[in-house]
């Protein structure tokens, strides 16, 4: 799955809604639980039906990936939250 079809997707799915918020978390706490939403969401779809095995490896590693970028600029740069989500 690509980016951009992630996108069409789910941009209006709570799943997307979710990968958003992870964008403006305001701290560890918050960031862990919306992950946490991200990878539930995730295996439901994938149980479901509703997702590939590809497309579940694909979303599970940009949900970490997405942690991981916000995670860092709560802890290193300790910058804000963006105002808007992204």
């Amino acid at each position: 799955m690509t980016s951009e079809k992630f996108k069409e997707r789910f941009q209006h799915h709570p799943l997307g809604y979710v990968f958003q918020i992870m964008e403006v978390a305001n701290d560890e706490a918050e960031l862990e639980r919306y992950l946490s939403m991200a990878h539930g969401m995730i295996m439901l779809l994938e149980f479901q039906g509703e997702l590939s095995k590809e497309d579940h490896d694909f979303l599970k590693e940009a949900a970490k990936g997405n942690a991981k970028r916000n995670y860092d600029r709560l802890q290193k740069t300790n910058a804000a939250a963006p105002a808007t989500k992204q």
